[in-house]
């Protein structure tokens, strides 16, 4: 079954990247050199970036920089989002130490609104849409709808500065990250204490809880209970198992405790959230294995279709002592022709 999961690679263009649709099933934080830009399209999901936590709905979007740790966790159970990662190679003629570069780009509620983020959305999904026709021009117009996203990203959305690392060397922070994360994967069906990630981490038990939380984004036993229930979700959905013994399959002591931190992170009780998959087409073949969503399933095209509607060029409202007039936004006089011809053709 064909599924939204697209690439390009044109080493020679600077272009490196890749572009899925996913159900937000999985929760392990993790880091790569590639940019990734995530829109929610379904549900509500929370992000755990480098030590802050931020909440996203239908229609927003974040990006994560370069090398920047990460975890999403879905909210409702019917997370939908779509994922574009890319190389920063592609910023090379602009900045000579592209992987540092360190975008702000986050709406939020309204925020979701503005042209700015509007043009995002159209370009991603243009690029997914274009590439699933196959058409002999899909390459060279995704191509181009890749580029002009970049080019928002470096107008509206300037790197602020160089982010480094002021905790000492990044390299062996995130090694004992990894030992943590690799511990806690491995033996989360069994009773783990902060004691033991501490002698992991070779660190005093103070001390490794304030180092979890600042790199993780949440605490210890946060990330302990949301891998718990990850792995809960997926026996919910691929066995017949009663949720008592799913419960004690995934690390809790029993089903009420199992139950109360369900509802707490999903809203719903593991009866309700099992009763919602019965009739689901699409199932989970592996734990750890990222769930791209076939061609067709649920509204997926019909959003699509709806970010293809090109947003009407940015008028900005000024108020003076003569009274109220009207003036395009002169950091679009130039660009604003290109989108509009590019719209063009591209609807053609």
């Amino acid at each position: 079954m064909k599924q939204y999961y697209t690439t390009i690679q044109e080493p020679t263009k600077g272009i490196n990247l890749r572009q899925y649709i996913h159900d937000i099933n999985r929760y392990r934080f993790n880091w790569h050199r590639e940019i990734e830009i995530t829109l929610v399209l379904n549900g509500k999901v929370e992000f755990s970036i480098e030590g802050k936590t931020y909440f996203l709905q239908e229609d927003d979007l974040l990006l994560v920089n370069s090398n920047m740790g990460h975890a999403s966790l879905l909210r409702d159970t019917s997370g939908i989002a779509m994922v574009l990662r890319f190389d920063p190679i592609i910023f090379r003629s602009a900045f000579e130490d592209y992987t540092k570069l360190d975008f702000h780009c986050l709406s939020v509620g309204d925020q979701a609104h503005q042209q700015d983020f509007r043009m995002i959305r159209y370009y991603m999904a243009r690029m997914m849409y274009t590439q699933l026709e196959n058409a002999p021009y899909s390459q060279l117009v995704t191509e181009g709808a890749f580029q002009m996203l970049c080019g928002i990203l470096l107008e509206k959305f300037p790197p602020q500065h160089l982010h480094t690392d002021g905790r000492g060397n990044e390299m062996s922070h995130r090694q004992v990250i990894q030992r943590m994360i690799t511990y806690i994967e491995s033996y989360y069906r069994q009773k783990i204490t902060l004691d033991e990630i501490a002698k992991i981490a070779q660190y005093n038990r103070i001390y490794v809880s304030t180092f979890f939380k600042e790199n993780v984004g949440i605490n210890f036993y946060d990330y302990l209970t949301r891998t718990r229930l990850r792995h809960a979700i997926y026996e919910m959905n691929t066995t017949q198992k009663t949720l008592t013994q799913i419960a004690l399959d995934s690390g809790f002591p029993d089903l009420k405790t199992f139950s109360t931190n369900f509802h707490k992170y999903f809203e719903k009780t593991p009866n309700q959230y099992r009763q919602s998959v019965c009739d689901d087409p699409v199932k989970l073949n592996s734990e750890e294995e990222r769930h791209y969503l076939p061609i067709g399933y649920g509204n997926i095209k019909s959003k699509l279709e709806e970010y293809l509607i090109l947003p009407a060029p940015h008028v900005e409202i000024i108020k003076t002592d003569d009274g109220t007039k009207a003036k395009l936004d002169q950091l679009r006089s130039g660009v604003n022709d290109i989108y509009r011809q590019l719209g063009t053709l591209l609807q053609i």
